[in-house]
């Protein structure tokens, strides 16, 4: 610290005292730090604590008999006293900006111009920033860079031109860097309300919280639909309710979160796969989007159908530049395929084993009878023991009577793969003759079909 002051004029001046000053109970109070000899108007004040507080000074004559001129005129007030000014800052990271502030200068009673504000970036030169109003104490500059250097002082301007200048605050404008890896391997839809999101991050990251981005355009803005706080293990699971059959499907990206709940960084784009399918004589298409992105690039895309078991079996595998699959269904014909079949679409990565499932998509197909035995025998041998009609697919709806030459019932069923056993409402074998029977169904798209009463003769053999 730099103490100037004018010399007495009195021409009985052997020295000058420089004094700190200190608040007490008592009031202010001087300590005694060095003293110069008459004629110097300048002490430097070294190893003080002006970087972390404003210090006051005051400074007296002494005479050749030791008198002393008078330090301060009030005990209380810091009139006489004159500062350093101490200015500090603070890094707002959120916002990106760098709050300085300052004590106001005190000395020159109302005789402050203003201040201005000197900064520099790195290890550039200072720069003169802006000018502040006297009544004012603080600033805030914009846009500051992170893991940058930043390097302040203020400058008090008397009116008529004297300087008196701060200590440099410093900061750096530290911020973890994103994770070096943030990456989505998959999204797979697990139901018709849900997918899940499987993404990896390199674990020695000072960054731990992330979020779910989604968004329904590829180029839009992403919403933020969930965050993961606090993650200390890859990979990350997360689920997202979503309606997995229905157009639009959905991209997704991760962020990686800073302090501020700010998105610094973001992951490779992934979306859902949306399939559906439609039906023309023994055709069933399938069309599904383009699975955006692996990593390492789509294998194959792998067809799945589901047998009437409820397993699904790899039908097909194409080439990951096709979006549309066609299955000829004749083969199902009469294996008890229900008239609602299911496909699933796998996109596999390259290399790395992930994969993502599409939606579950259903075709109905018209059910038809293919074979209505006209006899049967129901002797237990193995060989034409039922009468029921051999159908290409099974219909969502079935009903099959069978009556005796009298119009009374005595066979009912309502699952087509049930069929009738010759036996009296299941107790005794039927005699030998010919019955009658009555069929309806619905089939999966919604056709009604009624077989007009036919007879089906059953015998011994």
């Amino acid at each position: 610290v730099h103490v100037h002051w004018l010399e007495s004029p009195s021409t009985d001046v052997m020295k000058y005292y420089i004094y700190t000053e200190i608040k007490t109970v008592n009031g202010w109070e001087g300590v005694k730090l060095d003293s110069v000899p008459e004629g110097n108007s300048i002490y430097v004040h070294t190893n003080t604590d002006a970087g972390l507080q404003n210090i006051l000074y005051s400074v007296t004559a002494i005479d050749s008999s030791g008198n002393e001129s008078e330090r301060k005129p009030d005990l209380f007030s810091t009139r006489g006293l004159h500062s350093t000014i101490h200015s500090k800052i603070f890094y707002d990271s959120c916002n990106n900006a760098m709050v300085i502030s300052w004590n106001k200068y005190l000395g020159w009673d109302d005789n402050v111009s203003g201040y201005r504000i000197f900064g520099r970036e790195g290890g550039g030169s200072f720069k003169l920033i802006t000018g502040i109003n006297p009544d004012d104490s603080t600033h805030t500059i914009y846009k500051i860079k992170v893991n940058t250097h930043y390097y302040y002082y203020i400058e008090a301007i008397k009116n008529d031109g004297l300087i008196s200048r701060s200590n440099i605050a410093h900061k750096f404008t530290y911020a973890p860097d994103p994770p070096d890896i943030m990456i989505i391997d998959y999204i797979t839809v697990t139901d018709e309300n849900s997918v899940e999101i499987k993404f990896e991050f390199s674990e020695e990251s000072e960054i731990d919280d992330f979020v779910l981005l989604r968004s329904s355009v590829l180029n839009s803005e992403f919403n933020q639909i969930k965050t993961i706080l606090n993650v200390d293990a890859s990979p990350v699971i997360i689920m997202d309710s979503i309606l997995t059959g229905y157009e639009p499907y959905y991209y997704y990206r991760i962020g990686a979160l800073n302090s501020c709940s700010s998105v610094i960084d973001t992951s490779n784009l992934a979306c859902n796969i949306i399939l559906s399918g439609s039906n023309t004589d023994n055709i069933n298409t399938l069309t599904w989007n383009n699975y955006i992105y692996f990593p390492s690039g789509i294998e194959t895309y792998e067809i799945y159908r589901q047998d009437p078991d409820g397993n699904f079996n790899l039908l097909d595998s194409i080439s990951p530049s096709s979006t549309v699959y066609e299955d000829n269904i004749t083969g199902l014909y009469g294996l008890d395929y229900p008239g609602e079949i299911a496909y699933r679409v796998h996109a596999v990565e390259n290399s790395t084993g992930n994969y993502s499932v599409s939606n579950l998509c259903k075709i109905n197909i018209h059910t038809d009878i293919v074979r209505l035995p006209n006899a049967f025998t129901p002797n237990q041998d193995g060989k034409n023991d039922y009468f029921k009609p051999v159908m290409n697919f099974i219909p969502e709806k079935y009903l099959l009577i069978i009556y005796n030459r009298y119009g009374i019932v005595i066979f009912r069923s309502t699952e087509p793969e049930t069929g009738w056993d010759g036996k009296v409402n299941g107790n005794h074998p039927a005699p030998e003759g010919v019955y009658t029977y009555h069929i309806e169904y619905t089939s999966f798209n919604g056709q009604k079909k009624v077989i007009k009463p036919g007879t089906v003769t059953l015998f011994y053999p």
